[in-house]
C-alpha cells in the first residue's frame, strides 16, 4: 500500500550530525566500563570471546573502538530472512572515509545505481567477477571490497560486508547509517550501539 506524505519531510544535515556524534562518542568512552567495552565487542560470554580469537580482527576491535571515530555509512542489503533467527544479522553497506562524501547520501546513492548497472554486465576481469560473487552473497567472507573507480565517480568506496548484532541496533534501516571506524587500524567497520546514539551530556 502507498503510504501518502502529509507533510513534506525535512532533509537531513548528515555532516551536522557526524560531528556531534563523533563530539559525544569520544566524551563518552573515556569512561566505558569493563562491561560496556564487553557488550560493544560482542564478548559478555564465555562462548562470545572465544569467537573469532585467532583473527588479526578480533585483537583490533577494542583498539578500533578505543580510536576510532563515527562515520556514515549507506546499507543497501539487510538480512530479515528466518534462517539468521540468532543475534547476528548480515549487512551489505558502502563506506567512503573522506567526511564530505560520506556525509552526502545522494553520491551513495549515484554509486549504488552505478553497482546495480554493474551487477548486470558480464565481468570482464578476475576484480570483477569477485565484485560480482561478493554482491550475489556467494563470497561472503571479504570483510571490504574496493570498488572499481568506474563506479565511484574516482572517489575511494568501499563495499563493507558488516554484522549487525540484533541487540546493538534493535531497528536498523535501509540508508544512512552511523559506524564506528579507522582504517589505519582496522578494515573493519562497527555499526554503532544504540546506546550511544543519543548520548546525554
Amino acid at each position: 500500500m502507498k503510504q501518502t506524505r502529509t507533510k513534506k519531510q525535512k532533509k537531513v544535515n548528515y555532516l551536522e550530525q557526524l560531528d556531534l556524534l563523533n563530539e559525544k562518542f569520544i566524551k563518552r568512552r573515556v569512561s566505558f566500563s569493563k562491561s560496556e567495552y564487553q557488550f560493544i565487542l560482542n564478548r559478555e560470554s564465555f562462548k562470545d570471546r572465544l569467537k573469532g580469537f585467532l583473527t588479526m580482527r578480533y585483537h583490533r576491535r577494542k583498539k578500533l573502538i578505543k580510536s576510532g571515530n563515527v562515520g556514515f555509512c549507506y546499507t543497501f542489503s539487510l538480512s530479515i530472512s528466518k534462517y539468521y533467527n540468532h543475534e547476528f544479522r548480515p549487512s551489505f553497506v558502502l563506506f567512503t572515509p573522506k567526511k564530505t562524501l560520506m556525509c552526502n547520501e545522494k553520491f551513495y546513492l549515484d554509486v549504488l545505481a552505478n553497482l546495480y548497472d554493474f551487477q548486470k554486465k558480464k565481468a570482464k576481469t578476475l576484480k570483477e567477477s569477485h565484485l560480482q560473487a561478493v554482491l550475489s552473497e556467494k563470497d561472503a567472507e571479504p570483510r571490504y571490497f574496493e570498488l572499481p573507480k568506474k563506479i565511484t565517480k574516482n572517489e575511494l568506496v568501499y563495499l563493507q560486508y558488516v554484522e549487525v548484532n540484533t541487540k546493538h541496533n534493535q531497528n536498523l534501516k535501509f540508508g544512512m547509517n552511523p559506524i564506528i571506524f579507522n582504517k589505519n587500524i582496522s578494515d573493519e567497520v562497527i555499526y554503532l550501539p544504540d546506546f550511544l546514539k543519543d548520548i546525554k551530556e
